[in-house]
């Protein structure tokens, strides 16, 4: 699992939007996003997601939000070189 939208993918919208009690569609732009906000993070820490042999971390939760931010600063640092 290498970020928020392959987990995203494996539960699908409707089952993590019941595990983090949101409506499908948010689960939906999260996954556009590729982010799901630290405050639901509780709520999947000790859950399985299908197809993984080992439950959701904290660690886990933290280390797919640094890749998210490393790709996105990596994307900005070429958007402003191309705009130079």
């Amino acid at each position: 699992m290498n970020s928020f939208r392959d987990l995203i993918d494996a539960f699908g919208a409707a089952e993590l939007g019941g595990i983090l009690g949101v409506d499908p569609g948010q689960i939906r732009t999260m996954r556009v996003r590729n982010s799901i906000g630290p405050l639901h993070w509780p709520a999947l820490v000790g859950v399985t997601p299908p197809g993984m042999e080992e439950p959701l971390s904290i660690d886990t939760l933290r280390h797919l939000r640094a890749m998210r931010c490393a790709a996105d600063s990596g994307a900005t640092k070429l958007k402003a070189e191309a705009a130079q």
